[in-house]
């Protein structure tokens, strides 16, 4: 039984038919013509698994990897949105863990001398420091709320909610 590929198999499977009888490509547009995607696919996959990566089953097999069209996408797209969900959370949970890790920095200032190293070649101060890391952890907390970032992640799902499987829709 004859199977429907893409027009682009198509005109690779004419192409290698030309080659030489005895040639790779033509023995693999033979298989190609009988069998389905899913098969071509597995077939190749062994290609690549078991052949050398500079023969030419592997190259013939690279060419005609990207040209198969496959029954099923790989990821579903409501789970991909889901996931796409669950980062922008942890962003926004990332904002609040910033603001609480300041709060408990700030907790710290009343015994500051204690991380205090002077005299010392390199002298350190506890109070600075600790004030610098709650200065630049506010500033990430803040700049987060609105950020670039944030914005990219929400303009990423609003485009990511309209990728649907319209074919169940067609068929009901």
């Amino acid at each position: 039984m004859r199977t429907i590929h893409s027009p682009a198999c198509e005109n690779l499977i004419r192409e290698w038919n030309s080659e030489p009888h005895d040639s790779v490509e033509y023995r693999l547009a033979g298989y190609v013509y009988d069998h389905s995607d899913t098969e071509i696919r597995d077939e190749l996959l062994t290609i690549f698994d078991e052949d050398p990566p500079d023969c030419a089953a592997v190259a013939a097999a690279r060419k005609l990897w990207p040209l198969l069209v496959f029954g099923d996408p790989i990821h579903e797209p409501a789970d991909l949105l889901d996931e796409l969900d669950e980062l922008i959370r942890d962003f926004g949970n990332l904002h609040l863990r910033a603001t609480a890790l300041a709060a408990k920095y700030r907790t710290l200032e009343p015994w500051s001398n204690r991380w205090n190293r002077y005299p010392h070649p390199d002298p350190t101060f506890g109070h600075l420091n600790i004030a610098w890391a709650v200065r630049e952890l506010e500033g990430f907390a803040s700049g987060a709320v609105g950020s670039y970032l944030r914005d990219r992640l929400t303009d990423a799902r609003g485009h990511a909610a309209e990728i649907r499987d319209y074919s169940a829709e067609v068929e009901s």
